[in-house]
């Protein structure tokens, strides 16, 4: 029976070389579990001898160091999955992640809505002013969006997508048209509620 345990214990420290997978650690449990009958028969028959006890308790750290290992290598490449899928998430999300606001709510006009309304033309307007901030900064409401941080706006989507990428206490050029004539205001984005 000895020798059918250092058999056991010699399987199991060559498994232990390979590298750890699933595969590996079930036949290094399967041979952890033969190890067991092999000890349970022994007990019996030779009263719990030193060399088998010795040999047993070897198997049996071998696949513990091993199990443990495989855990703490698992863990890792799962933290490393998340590192990388958070950071590329906040690449492509920008710094703020969406949080800055004009302080103002938007409408998308349509041509149809325009002439209903006696607007100047279809396009993105002021709805509502929603803070003292855009008040302040010159916005009034029936106000058409023309342009965000230099770039042309059709419809309040285009203005969400430039300043998603903006970060709260960022000041814009805002050009709007106001009874036909386009007013240019400096707005100084505020934390989105």
């Amino acid at each position: 029976m000895v020798e059918s345990l250092r058999f056991v214990r010699t399987k199991v420290e060559s498994l232990n070389k390979q590298s750890k997978d699933e595969q590996c650690m079930y036949w290094m449990n399967l041979w952890k579990v033969k190890a067991g009958q092999i000890y349970s028969r022994a007990s019996v028959a030779l009263n719990n001898a030193g060399e088998i006890e010795n040999q047993y308790n070897g198997v049996n750290k071998i696949v513990k160091r091993a199990s443990n290992g495989m855990r703490v290598v698992a863990l890792a490449k799962a933290a490393l999955a998340i590192f990388i899928v958070f950071s590329v998430i906040k690449f492509f999300s920008g710094p703020s992640w969406g949080e800055a606001s004009m302080g103002i709510t938007l409408a998308n006009v349509t041509k149809e809505d325009a002439v209903e309304y006696n607007l100047e033309s279809e396009g993105v307007y002021v709805a509502k002013i929603n803070t003292k901030a855009a008040e302040k900064a010159g916005f009034q409401v029936r106000d058409r969006i023309v342009t965000v941080d230099g770039r042309s706006v059709d419809d309040a989507d285009d203005v969400f997508s430039i300043i998603h990428f903006k970060e709260p206490g960022d000041t814009i050029p805002v050009t709007i048209s106001r009874e036909g004539k386009q007013y240019t205001l400096e707005v100084k984005l505020k934390r989105a509620k």
